[in-house]
Order: C-alpha cells, then sequence, then structure tokens
C-alpha cells in the first residue's frame, strides 16, 4: 500500500494529509466504480464505459480550459475565499472548451445521443467538475492544507485530480439512467 502523504510539520497536519488523501482515493475510487461498472442504457457496461471515459476527458478538458483561460485573461474571482486563483473568465473558458471537446467527441465517436443533448451533457459535466474543483478547495482550505499530497507534484495532489470527477461522474450516472 502507498501512502500518500507527505512528511508533516506536525501529528496534526499528518493525520489531515492522510485523511484528505485517503479520502481522494475513496471518491475516485466510489465514482469510478459507479460510472464504469453499473449496468445502465441500452448497450450495457460497454456503453457506460464509453460514457466514464469521456467524462474523465471532459472534465479534464474543463480544467485545462478553466486554468488557460483564466490564467491570461482572468480578471474577475469567481470565488476568492475558497480559490483565490480561479476566475469568472476562467470559468466560461472551461466551460467553453468542454462544450466544444463534446461536440469534437460526437463527431468522432457517432454517439445516439442528439448533438444538443450532448452539448448539454458536456456543458453540465463542465460545471460539475468546476463545482468539485471548488469543494475539494473548500476542504483543503478548511484542513489547512494547500496540496493534498506528493503523487502529482505540482498539480496539488491526488485530491485536486480527482475532485472535479466526483460530481461529474455521479451526474453521468444518474443521465444514463
Amino acid at each position: 500500500m502507498v501512502s500518500i502523504a507527505a512528511a508533516p510539520r506536525t501529528s496534526a497536519r499528518s493525520g489531515t494529509l492522510m485523511a484528505l488523501g485517503s479520502m481522494s482515493c475513496v471518491q475516485l475510487g466510489l465514482a469510478l466504480s459507479v460510472s464504469l461498472f453499473g449496468e445502465v442504457g441500452p448497450l450495457g457496461v460497454v456503453w457506460l464505459r464509453l460514457t466514464g471515459a469521456s467524462v474523465i476527458l471532459l472534465a479534464v478538458v474543463s480544467d485545462s480550459g478553466a486554468y488557460f483561460v483564466g490564467r491570461y485573461a482572468g480578471k474577475t474571482p469567481l470565488a476568492p475565499s475558497v480559490s483565490p486563483n480561479k476566475t469568472v473568465e476562467g470559468a466560461e473558458g472551461g466551460l467553453i472548451a468542454t462544450i466544444v471537446a463534446g461536440a469534437i467527441l460526437y463527431k468522432m465517436m457517432g454517439l445516439t445521443w442528439s448533438f444538443s443533448s450532448v452539448l448539454l451533457f458536456a456543458a453540465t459535466v463542465s460545471i460539475l467538475a468546476q463545482l468539485g474543483d471548488l469543494a475539494g478547495s473548500a476542504l483543503k482550505r478548511a484542513a489547512g492544507v494547500k496540496d493534498s499530497g506528493w503523487i502529482f507534484p505540482g498539480h496539488g495532489g491526488l485530491l485536486d485530480r480527482t475532485c472535479s470527477l466526483v460530481f461529474a461522474l455521479v451526474f453521468a450516472y444518474y443521465w444514463n439512467r
């Protein structure tokens, strides 16, 4: 078993980091199991695995679009008390990038959904991914830590890489029911 907590300064901080790291692993495991192994839709598990992979890709596009647009054009803070570097312009950029990615996926994968359903799905995934990211930031801020581990150096830890998936994967599960 791999420990994801960094070397702490105090025992309280060690417990916080371990709790955050463990929570992120549990979140990822639950979200992926719901998304990847549920029996949903006319094509069953294979179709849902494709949907789960699409959600992961769309969440990554949302995070990346928000980061790059926010970094270069961001002026208005989105939630300064939770995550001071996130901007409204970045959130809009993430939303637009995700909708474009959804349109590209629609063309590439030949989905049976209507084009408008794909765009709505992509937009909802983007919004929920950003809310999940803010929820993860709020948890870290409440715990008084900047990074939740060392597995992804420079990216805030495992929690930061998975928190945007939690709400989005659960949404995808219920969208497909």
